[in-house]
């Protein structure tokens, strides 16, 4: 039941694969993201959750206790991939000539994907 509500909660609503010189991530790196949008009217905690880019592997990254919530009516951003990776921010990289990001719940079960086209390189 848990992951059924938030299929309906949680979206990714942007992406970046190509991070070329744009947005620092907190490891000081042009690293890859996701930005998620809570729909609800209660925050939603990431805690136990997992991201993952590979369809036969829905738990990729367990996202950590560090990883905070997404507001009610509100985002938050996952990087992804660094060479100086931070604890709440995953293990791999968007890859670049397209592909899925996949939302699980903390029991594995899919939440939301998002597919996203080859990313523009500069």
């Amino acid at each position: 039941m848990w992951s059924a509500i938030l299929s309906v909660i949680l979206v990714i609503n942007e992406l970046m694969a190509s991070n070329a010189g744009e947005v620092m991530s907190p490891a000081t790196n042009f690293d890859s993201w996701i930005e998620l949008y809570n729909l609800g009217e209660e925050a939603v905690n990431l805690e136990g959750m997992y991201l993952s880019d590979d369809t036969s592997n829905l738990m990729r990254w367990k996202m950590p206790n560090d990883i905070g919530m997404v507001p009610a009516k509100g985002y938050k951003i996952i990087w992804l991939g660094s060479d100086n990776s931070k604890s709440n921010q995953g293990p791999f990289k968007l890859d670049c000539d397209g592909g899925t990001i996949y939302l699980s719940d903390n029991n594995g079960e899919l939440v939301t994907s998002q597919d996203y086209p080859e990313a523009l390189r500069s």
